[in-house]
């Protein structure tokens, strides 16, 4: 892992190495940069060394004649086949690194060989020969990557951080953006929480021509969803053979290696393949010190049975201090809970190892989250139901109409529950324009909506183009950067991926027993003892994290109204609330977004 930065178009200036090195976190072992001043081109990298640890693997590397370079982050997993496959071609390598395959593959087959990549990975490739900078971004946007683009003048970064830092670059708050922070708790899609700084989504390439400022999008991969006739047994079948194969090309590493393990099916499925390949793997766990959501004790059990080197930390959930620690990692607002465990484990795996396996993305591939038990989402749609049977009477909706809305406002209510409706953002900001504010159904339902899926797959569609990739690659992301500690998530590897969505619904929800599949493979692998344990996520009681701290009074210090983002009469309006009348999600993603404007924006 590590972070990418650069300019093209733009006179070189003296800071943008300080630019490039507030990634330094992300790759403390080595910085580099180049500068190609005729085409005024800088490129820069601070380097996680994890294969081929030597200068050779230094970046930005060059092609033998100096005329394309590279400064990339991620890895390449099956970089030896590819290289062996290149040198047929008559290549020649100079490195045993996975990043010189890329520069490689491009001088062979163009933006074409990243179709032949697996990996998570985020690069860019400058081409001097045609004067032109590409950017590529992993297939499911495991790799963060953010761009900003005004004329002749672009400029790329692993964190906008390292963008807002760059003098021509003004700090202006996207309220579009920001009203997304405030119904989900993160900012999703293509946009940033800053004016013009954009994320390049997941699966696409981007090309700027410096002779001329033109900017062009491309997709090179797309999720593509079916539904299989594959029994149970053939199934589980596919998938244990499909996790052999991934985790195996996962454990390529010259630097030590682990693994998180929680008490959940996940992370317990990577590390038993992990096992397979008789190396011994040291496994970690975070539990807290208070509290219901402790899993140590069953992660316990998991690894005695899978014999690993198992360690394991508690928290202390009220440290207000580490709280606002984690939140200064994250230059965007965010309020997902789980980065607060999510960062601790991290400090823990970093004491002993440099990379560690993480079972991300099993509840959006494999329908794990609480919304898809079928009897809960049944009552809830009765009473949506009832509530357009009036409205149908009342504007003749046709029939297929209703039903095709009740299940998006099924899927709606429950990803933007603790969040503030459009109705309070419209009282609470009077002044902005109604076209900064987010349509729930055209941003995150009508975008991702495919009427031919199956109710379940419609969801787990929605789930991975939108929470997976904004909230939880992002909490993985910026946790373990902030540590300087490589995640790699084999679940979310594309061969998986594309596996998961081509089950029909039966195959990830069977009656009330979500993760069907998973749990299958689980059986058959011999862990029963987790068959049976409820789901409790990966996430923690953030509201004893504020039991020293009073919310309100932090709030009414008025950094959000001092730095321009919201009125005094909208906070006043907020606060002044009946005591139990706001939410206290409401308040956290408030606090939240406070601690933002203090570290990045006052």
């Amino acid at each position: 892992m590590c972070g990418i930065f650069g300019v093209a178009g733009e006179k070189f200036r003296e800071n943008y190495e300080q630019c490039a090195l507030t990634l330094i976190h992300r790759g403390p072992d080595d910085f580099g940069s180049h500068l190609d001043q005729k085409h005024s081109v800088y490129l820069a990298h601070n380097r996680l060394a994890i294969i081929d640890l030597s200068e050779n693997g230094r970046q930005p590397m060059c092609n033998e004649d100096g005329t394309i370079w590279l400064t990339c982050n991620g890895e390449i997993y099956n970089f030896i086949a590819l290289r062996d496959e290149l040198k047929d071609y008559g290549h020649k390598f100079s490195s045993d690194t996975d990043s010189e395959v890329i520069l490689h593959a491009y001088e062979e087959w163009g933006l074409e060989g990243v179709k032949k990549f697996t990996g998570m990975f985020a690069f860019a490739i400058w081409d001097s020969n045609i004067c032109k900078l590409y950017l590529v971004r992993d297939r499911v946007g495991i790799k963060p990557l953010y761009y900003w683009h005004r004329g002749n003048t672009f400029a790329f970064a692993s964190e906008p951080k390292a963008l807002i830092a760059l003098p021509f670059i003004t700090k202006k708050i996207d309220y579009g953006a920001l009203f997304q922070y405030l119904l989900y708790g993160y900012v999703q899609g293509r946009h940033s929480i800053w004016d013009g700084i954009q994320r390049l989504l997941p699966g696409r390439t981007l090309q700027f021509d410096t002779s001329n400022g033109y900017v062009e999008e491309d997709i090179y991969w797309k999720l593509e969803v079916s539904a299989s006739e594959w029994s149970v047994e053939e199934a589980i079948d596919r998938l244990d053979s499909l996790m052999k194969e991934v985790v195996r090309d996962h454990l390529v590493s010259d630097v030590p290696l682990g693994a998180f393990l929680s008490g959940g099916i996940d992370s317990s499925c990577v590390v038993t393949y992990a096992k397979e390949y008789g190396k011994t793997v040291n496994t970690f766990t975070i539990g807290f010190e208070e509290g219901e959501r402790d899993e140590r004790d069953v992660a316990r059990s998991t690894a005695k049975i899978l014999e690993t080197n198992h360690f394991e930390h508690a928290i202390n959930i009220t440290n207000f201090n580490t709280l606002k620690q984690v939140f200064n990692f994250f230059d965007e607002p965010f309020a997902c809970s789980s980065m607060f465990p999510m960062y601790m484990a991290c400090n823990t795996a970093k004491q002993m190892v440099k990379v560690v396996l993480s079972g991300d993305g099993g509840d959006e591939l494999f329908c794990g989250y609480e919304w898809y038990t079928l009897t809960e989402n049944c009552r809830r749609l009765k009473k949506t139901m009832f509530l357009f049977e009036r409205l149908i009477r009342m504007i003749g909706l046709a029939e297929t109409e209703l039903g095709k809305r009740c299940n998006r406002l099924e899927h709606y209510r429950r990803m933007s529950y603790s969040g503030f409706s459009l109705r309070e953002l419209h009282a609470l900001f009077p002044e902005i324009a109604t076209e900064f504010f987010p349509v729930q159904e055209r941003d995150l339902l009508e975008k991702h909506w495919k009427p031919s899926h199956g109710r379940f797959k419609q969801w787990q569609y929605i789930d991975a183009m939108t929470i997976m990739v904004d909230s939880n690659l992002t909490t993985t992301d910026r946790t373990s950067m902030a540590n300087s500690l490589e995640v790699r998530v084999p679940l979310l590897d594309h061969r998986i991926v594309e596996f998961a969505f081509q089950l029909r619904d039966s195959l990830l929800v069977n009656g009330t027993e979500k993760k069907f599949l998973l749990r299958q493979l689980l059986k058959r692998r011999g862990l029963n003892h987790l068959l049976a344990l409820p789901k409790s996520g990966f996430s923690c009681p953030v509201s004893n994290f504020w039991s020293t701290v009073d919310m309100r009074s932090q709030i009414c210090e008025y950094v959000l109204v001092d730095s321009g983002i919201m009125s005094k009469k909208a906070i006043d309006s907020i606060l002044n609330q009946a005591d139990n009348s706001l939410s206290f999600n409401k308040l956290y993603y408030l606090a939240a977004l406070d601690q933002w404007c203090r570290r990045w924006y006052a």
